[in-house]
């Protein structure tokens, strides 16, 4: 009979998509998920593969630098946000479609957090692809989601390993992935074929291009400064400064939900694998949640470890 786990996956941005790895690894070695719980994109991870189309969404995220991340983000002018995200998910759900959370096969909770009220909204039941909506909304990048007169932001606020929310089952064990951990970390092998360097570059050169002509109109429509100034990379800092900022704060936050929910194994993925929005490491980010996800089990004695080789040497 497989191993029961009761699957908890962080928050973190593309880090995120460490999370396909975590669970690919846990399907390769037997061990059967009977519950999940997530918060950001690990509520959207965890629903892709609640509602089976966890390969679906792979191909997805794995074809962000193929069509351009940036031809799916929809910027607005509003002052919560640079974009809205309706486009983005919209395009998603296309490609895994919708469910009751009731009709998942597995008991599923996603956590967004409504800001107005400083208050953690768990998802239990509904519309799937809403719960998983309402649990992304980054500040200052993603515009809040409106549900029932209710304004909602990232989950990853409240509670970015929502440790404390997954459903149990006799039996089970208890599985946390936080990919925030302020750790070192070394780029594993990846097997699968990465975009080349010149590629990538001129992705991100395009990217940030358009980012940084945008926030110049941003700027300029909003009076948020009182001279017209040219954007520099400095001011795309500004962002990068936000986000390392939330990635401390959820940080602490999880540290203080491992000591009173302690997980019976955790795994973990640095900080620094990846930035919020680097989908394009989705091969290199899957190999380090496989990877981390197997030397987390063989700590615990989940797996058998490595058998030590040793040679003899004739004199």
């Amino acid at each position: 009979m497989n191993q029961k786990v009761a699957l908890v996956l962080g928050s973190g941005g593309a880090r995120g998509l460490a999370h396909i790895g975590v669970i690919e690894a846990l399907m390769a070695n037997g061990f059967e998920i009977s519950s999940l719980a997530g918060s950001s994109i690990g509520a959207v991870v965890g629903g892709c593969y609640a509602r089976g189309k966890l390969d679906a969404a792979k191909n997805w995220f794995g074809a962000l630098d193929k069509f351009g991340l940036f031809g799916l983000l929809d910027f607005t002018l509003s002052r919560q946000g640079l974009v809205k995200g309706d486009k983005l998910f919209d395009n998603l759900k296309t490609i895994i479609g919708d469910r009751l959370i009731d009709d998942l096969y597995l008991p599923y909770v996603a956590i967004a957090t409504d800001i107005n009220q400083s208050k953690e909204i768990i998802f239990r039941h509904g519309s799937l692809f809403t719960a998983m909506r309402a649990s992304v909304a980054i500040p200052s990048f993603i515009t809040p989601f409106f549900y029932h007169g209710k304004e909602l932001v990232d989950g990853g606020i409240c509670n970015p390993l929502p440790i404390n929310r997954v459903h149990r089952h006799r039996g089970d064990i208890c599985i946390a992935v936080d990919i925030n951990a302020n750790i070192p970390y070394e780029a594993p092998p990846v097997k699968q074929n990465m975009p080349s360097e010149l590629n990538i570059q001129g992705e991100q050169g395009t990217y940030e291009k358009n980012i940084k002509t945008f926030i110049s109109f941003f700027t300029q429509n909003q009076t948020v400064s009182a001279q017209k100034q040219q954007i520099t990379s400095n001011e795309l800092g500004f962002f990068e400064l936000i986000n390392r900022s939330f990635d401390i704060m959820q940080d602490h936050m999880a540290e203080q939900m491992l000591q009173n929910h302690p997980p019976d194994v955790l795994i973990k993925i640095s900080r620094k694998a990846c930035g919020t929005l680097d989908f394009y490491k989705i091969d290199e980010m899957i190999e380090a949640g496989k990877k981390a996800t197997i030397s987390a089990l063989r700590e615990k004695g989940y797996l058998p470890r490595k058998k030590k080789r040793f040679f003899l040497f004739r004199q």
